[in-house]
C-alpha cells in the first residue's frame, strides 16, 4: 500500500502473516543512514543496493517493527 514516499508491506511467510514492514523513500540514503547514525541509531546493516534496483537499509523499533529506508538505485 503506497501513499507519496512511504509504504506498509504486510509480511507473509509459509506460516502465514507475520507483520509488516514500513518501508519510506528517501532523496539521499546515504545522507539519511550519517544523521540517524550520528543521533545514536542503532543500524545493523549500511546501505546497500538490493537486486531488485533500491538502495536500503532498514532497523527495527523497540515493538520489532521493521522499517526500511531507501530510495531507487538509478537515484543512489
Amino acid at each position: 500500500m503506497w501513499r507519496d514516499n512511504s509504504a506498509i508491506d504486510f509480511v507473509r511467510d509459509a506460516g502465514g502473516p507475520r507483520g509488516v514492514h514500513l518501508l519510506q523513500w528517501v532523496k539521499d540514503v546515504d545522507a539519511y543512514y550519517r544523521v540517524i547514525v550520528d543521533r545514536g541509531a542503532k543500524v545493523p546493516e549500511e546501505p546497500a543496493d538490493r537486486p531488485y534496483g533500491i538502495r536500503e537499509f532498514g532497523v527495527r523499533d523497540i515493538n520489532g517493527v521493521g522499517i526500511v529506508f531507501g530510495q531507487d538505485i538509478e537515484h543512489a
